[in-house]
C-alpha cells in the first residue's frame, strides 16, 4: 500500500475547482428524481445523492495508479449534461450505472475510495482531488475531515 506524505506546500498549490466552502451545490429546480430524505454533510438538500453519483477515474499510462478522478451526477435534465460528462477523458466509471450500485458492499463511495487508495494515486495532488470530488457527495461526511487532516487542520 502507498502511503504518502504529503508536505503542506503540495497540499496548499494544489489547483482544485472547489474549496470546502464552495462545493457546488445542486439546482433547486424542482425535479422528482432530485428529492432526498434526511441530510448531506452540507445540509439537507446539498450534493450530489448517492444514488444518482458517477465516479470517473483514469489510470496514469506509466504507473496504472489512480488519477484525474471527477464525481458527477445524473440528477439533471439531459440538456444540461456538460461536454465534459461525455468526453473520453476517463477510462473508468463505477455508480448508478452498476445495477450493485450501494446494493453490495464494493458497490458504495467507501469501497470505491478504498480501492483507489489500494491501488495508490498518482501524485499527491490526485488524492487531494479525490478527497474534493467525493465530497460531493452526501454520503460522504468523511472526506472533508480527511482533506483537513492532509492540510494539518
Amino acid at each position: 500500500m502507498q502511503v504518502f506524505d504529503i508536505p503542506a506546500e503540495v497540499v496548499r498549490n494544489v489547483v482544485s475547482p472547489y474549496t470546502p466552502d464552495e462545493l457546488p451545490r445542486r439546482s433547486t429546480a424542482p425535479r422528482k428524481s432530485s428529492t432526498r430524505k434526511g441530510k448531506g454533510p452540507h445540509g439537507s438538500g446539498d450534493g450530489i445523492r448517492a444514488s444518482s453519483a458517477r465516479i470517473f477515474w483514469s489510470s496514469h499510462r506509466e504507473t496504472q495508479r489512480v488519477t484525474d478522478v471527477w464525481v458527477s451526477t445524473t440528477d439533471q435534465p439531459k440538456e444540461i449534461y456538460t461536454e465534459e460528462y461525455y468526453s473520453q477523458r476517463w477510462n473508468c466509471v463505477v455508480g448508478n450505472c452498476d445495477v450493485a450500485w450501494l446494493r453490495h458492499p464494493e458497490y458504495t463511495p467507501e469501497a470505491v475510495f478504498g480501492t483507489f487508495i489500494a491501488a495508490g494515486f498518482h501524485s499527491p495532488a490526485d488524492l487531494v482531488n479525490a478527497l474534493y470530488q467525493f465530497a460531493k457527495i452526501d454520503i460522504c461526511g468523511w472526506a472533508l475531515p480527511m482533506l483537513g487532516r492532509l492540510e494539518g487542520r
